[in-house]
This record gives C-alpha cells, sequence and structure tokens, in this order.
C-alpha cells in the first residue's frame, strides 16, 4: 500500500498535473510509461488510468480523500493497494508534482504504508498411519531435502520429488508459493507387506507467517495395489485358523477352516477370481463354505453339534482377521440361515427349497407283525422346511398316498421375466432396474455375456443389480446370443 498527498500554501488552490512511474529493483528499471495525472484525479479514474497503463500489476484499488492538515483548496491524499501481489514485487511507485500549479504546490514523495507480506517460516507433515511427526521443513525447502523427511522421519519409500516455484511469471520467488510434486513407492504395512497405497499426509503450517499464508496436501492420484496380504479365519468364538493368502485355493481354505476346534468337515468352492469378471479396476477372491459338521463349546470342551442343533440349526457368520493390503482392501462375509416361516434367505444366495429342516415333520409305514407294529420305512418331504407340519393329515388310496402339510410354504418355480429391444439400434446404452438397484449401462449390441456381466452384482461394491449375483440370463427366439 502506497499514499502520497498534495498541497500548497495557504489560501492556495491546486491544480496542474503529475505524474505517476513504477520501477523495479529501486529504480533501476521502469515498469510501463510515465502516466500525467490530472491534480484532482478521482479515486476511479485513476484505478481506470493505471490499469490501462500498467495492466502487469493486475487488480488495484484507490482510496482519494481531502487533505485537511492544508489550508488551502483542491489537494489531496490517494492511496493506492496493489492486491496483486505476486505481479510485481519489490516494484516502487514514484509520483513527481513538477507539473502542480499554485504557489507553494507540491506533491509528496509516495509513502510505502505496508510492504507486500510474502511466505517465510516452515511447517511440518504426519503420517496418519503411525502418527509420525516430520521435522520443521522451511517454506522453500529443496526435493532433496523433502525426500529426506519423507523417508526419514515418516518412512515412506519415495521415487522422486519435483519442485515448481508457483509464481506465474516464472520468477523463481519461493516466497509466493512452492509445489512438491511426490511420487511414492511404498510403505512398510503393519504386517510387513509393501504397500503402495501411501497414507495421505496431513500438512500443518501453524509456523507459516505471510499474508494468508497456508499449506495443504492433495493426492493426485492414488497407488492402486492389486489385493496381496493374508487373513485367518474363526467361527464360534474358535482362535482363529493359520494365516491364508488372499488368493488361497479352495483346498487351503478348506484346510484352514477344518483346524478349527469348531469345525469338523466342510465343503469349500473352488475359488472365483473377482478380478477376472468384470471390466473395473478390482481384484479379488470369493468361495462358497458349505459346513457339513461342527462343533459347539461346552463347559467339558468342543463337543459334536449335528446339524448346529444348539444354535436351532444355524451358524453365526464366520469371523475374519485381515492382515490385507491392497487399493481399498477389505473384505465381506455373507451367510444365509433362516427357520420355517420366519426365513430370511440372503437375497444374494440362489434360492434352494427347504432349511435345516427342524421338526419339519414326517410320515411313517409301519407294519403288524405278532401283534406288534414294526417301522417299515419313513416318508419325508424332498423339499422340506423347519416346521412344516409334515403329515398332519394323510390319505391313502390304492398305490396313492396324499400327505397334508398346512405350515408348508410352496417356494413354487424361479421367476422369469423377458426383455426385448425393438427397431434397429445403431448407437447408445440401457439399463435395467429392479427394487431400486440398476444395472451398469449395457451397449446396443451387448452379448448376452455381456447383459449378464452388467446385471450380475460383486459382493461388497456394486453399482449393479446387487440381489442378483445368482441368476441365469439366457437369449429368447432366434438370437443365439452373440450376432
Amino acid at each position: 500500500v502506497y499514499s502520497f498527498t498534495s498541497s500548497a500554501d495557504p489560501g492556495q488552490t491546486v491544480t496542474g498535473t503529475f505524474t505517476i512511474s513504477l520501477h523495479r529493483d529501486s529504480g533501476s528499471y521502469l515498469i510501463g510509461s510515465l502516466i500525467d495525472v490530472e491534480g484532482d484525479v478521482g479515486a476511479a479514474q485513476l484505478e481506470t488510468m493505471l490499469g490501462n497503463s500498467l495492466p502487469s500489476l493486475g487488480d488495484i484499488v484507490v482510496d482519494r480523500s481531502p487533505n485537511v492538515d492544508c489550508v488551502c483548496s483542491n489537494a489531496w491524499t490517494w492511496e493506492i493497494t496493489f492486491l496483486d501481489v505476486s505481479n510485481e514485487v519489490n516494484a516502487q511507485l514514484d509520483v513527481d508534482g513538477a507539473g502542480l500549479s499554485g504557489d507553494g504546490a507540491t506533491m509528496s514523495d509516495a509513502v510505502l504504508l505496508r510492504d507486500t507480506t510474502m511466505i517465510a517460516g516452515s511447517f511440518y507433515l504426519r503420517n496418519p498411519y503411525n502418527e509420525a511427526i516430520s521435522r520443521d521443513i522451511p517454506f522453500d525447502a529443496s526435493d532433496a531435502f523433502m525426500k529426506d523427511v519423507i523417508e526419514t522421519d515418516l518412512d515412506i519409500t519415495v521415487k522422486n520429488v519435483l519442485v515448481v516455484d508457483t509464481d506465474d511469471y516464472g520468477r523463481g520467488l519461493p516466497e509466493l508459493g512452492r509445489r512438491w510434486t511426490v511420487i511414492f513407492a511404498n510403505y512398510q504395512g503393519l504386517y510387513g507387506e509393501a504397500d503402495v497405497n501411501v497414507p495421505n499426509l496431513e500438512a500443518h503450517g501453524d509456523d507459516l507467517t505471510g499474508s494468508d499464508a497456508l499449506v495443504w496436501a492433495h493426492t493426485a492420484l492414488e497407488g492402486r495395489m492389486p489385493l496381496a496380504g493374508h487373513f485367518a479365519l474363526s467361527l464360534r468364538g474358535s482362535p482363529f485358523s493359520n494365516s491364508i493368502s488372499h488368493d488361497a485355493s479352495a483346498d487351503e481354505v478348506k484346510l484352514a477352516l477344518e483346524s478349527l476346534e469348531s469345525v469338523n468337515t466342510v465343503s469349500v468352492s473352488p475359488r472365483r477370481d473377482i478380478g477376472s469378471e468384470t471390466e473395473r479396476v478390482i481384484s479379488g477372491s470369493s468361495w462358497t463354505v458349505t459346513f457339513n459338521s461342527v462343533n459347539h463349546n461346552t463347559d467339558y470342551g468342543w463337543v459334536v453339534d449335528p446339524g448346529a442343533e444348539t444354535s436351532g440349526g444355524n451358524l453365526p457368520a464366520m469371523e475374519v482377521d485381515s492382515r490385507l493390503v491392497g487399493w481399498n482392501a477389505t473384505y465381506l462375509i455373507e451367510h444365509e440361515y433362516g427357520l420355517g416361516s420366519t426365513d430370511t434367505q440372503a437375497q444374494w444366495m440362489e434360492k434352494k427349497k427347504g432349511d435345516a429342516g427342524l421338526d419339519t415333520g414326517a410320515v411313517y409305514v409301519q407294519y403288524k407283525e405278532s401283534g406288534q407294529w414294526k417301522r417299515e420305512s419313513t416318508i419325508v418331504a424332498s423339499d422340506y422346511s423347519s416346521f412344516d407340519r409334515f403329515g398332519h393329515s394323510v390319505d391313502l388310496k390304492g398305490t396313492h398316498l396324499v400327505v397334508g402339510a398346512p405350515s408348508k410354504t410352496v417356494n413354487g418355480l424361479p421367476e422369469q421375466q423377458s426383455l426385448k429391444c425393438t427397431g434397429i439400434a445403431t448407437s447408445g446404452y440401457f439399463s435395467v432396474s429392479f427394487r431400486g438397484f440398476t444395472s451398469d449401462p449395457i451397449p446396443h449390441d451387448a452379448t448376452i455375456r455381456e447383459i449378464e456381466s452388467a446385471i450380475v452384482g460383486l459382493y461388497g461394491e456394486t453399482t449393479r443389480i446387487h440381489p442378483f449375483p445368482r441368476i441365469d440370463v439366457q437369449p429368447s427366439g432366434d438370437w443365439d446370443g452373440e450376432s
């Protein structure tokens, strides 16, 4: 902010003109040309003249007020504020009142009321993963210094650091801003794996000085390391199994589960490679586990629990001790159980008739021999569910037996829906929605497998129709699903 004032002898009137000039480096270099100004130029007019003559100055604000200390007429005080400090650093404003008229008319020197306040001081970085805090980093730290700070103080390996001063005029003034672009290699995770998904560092600039000085950290590109690491499993509160790989085979998962005190035997489906089933950047594995025989914990230790009867035929979800690493690494355990009319089979599972079959009922075929009834066979429903009350009533006619089950819920046949696109489509997309969920965009010329892929939901993260990871999509009519 600069200020200068016109004045004259008592009773005199200031007229004429004065000049304004701007120099760089203590007057050795003139910026622009001299500006001739009327002795009573208004604030708005002077702003316009300075903007037109010295556009490199950027935004300028001019205030004008009467010189109340002079017992004269038409004397004024001007204050000029340069808002764009980055445009002309170390510039000096000069005024010359040689063109003013009136006895004793003069113009004071331009006085610097407030100098440009630029960045100084230091800041520090914090690694939120291990809560490590760096040493103080100077506002103008070099690339080598920044690399050493991150690697030594924050324990993160750095590939390289690029330093750029953010001054738009390329004058190499870190006092006007400096940017460090850091390309990370990896950091050592909690379980010893080298993870490229580096924690987002926090920048703290409490010790920076300067007008509105601040520092911040921004992640321009996340490291996208594929899924890696290990995990362990537990059921019914048993101690966790040994760790198994993120891409373990079905046999390895089976071995880990059957090592638990709560499990005797399981069946494990072959591992599904989630990444191969989608074009999105994702990696992962999926297994389906069927528990054939389990134990429950008693005061006398783990004992066999046929059909998980102690918990109503249902098992809790497995627990996971995750040591997975990678971009947004996570896990999801989904399990299905139900009981009679309150069955809440998870929508993500393939629908099957029946459940655990507790107290479903039966019909016993008996014959009489020597005055005693003996059981010949037992008849149960092929699609039994718990508490069906199968055998509540019977009727036999010839070779046909009709059995009543008043509590049975009939599942019926699988639902089928058809989709038909008419007309000749040459481009574009469409989508399908069901129960509040929407598929991915489906190209107009998609194959049957591409349609299925757009609809099928991936466990844990999907924008598709999530209830449908187990569906069958088939072409109809004359279409072969490909052409």
